[in-house]
């Protein structure tokens, strides 16, 4: 997985404080990682940031930090990524 930034949800770590997902927290969960019921229905930011790093840690992944991605191209049905780290 490759992340511009230098964490995961990079963008959204800057977003005004107050901000609010506007979809319903189950319509916002990434497939085998639920949200707490403790975020409420609409999630706030701070929670929000919060779970892409939960759910990387849960579904181990490999996550490249600082490599923005250049170009990306689909053919034959595969894809061809060229980043800053090469292709």
């Amino acid at each position: 997985m490759l992340e511009q930034g230098s964490s995961l949800a990079t963008s959204w770590r800057g977003r005004h404080q107050e901000l609010r997902l506007n979809t319903i927290r189950w319509l916002s969960e990434r497939p085998g990682l639920r949200m707490p019921r403790s975020m409420g229905r609409w999630v706030t930011r701070d929670d929000y940031v919060n779970y892409p790093e939960r759910f990387a840690t849960h579904q181990r992944l490999d996550i490249r930090f600082g490599v923005p991605v250049r170009r990306l191209d689909s053919s034959r049905g595969g894809w061809r990524v060229a980043t800053s780290a090469g292709d």
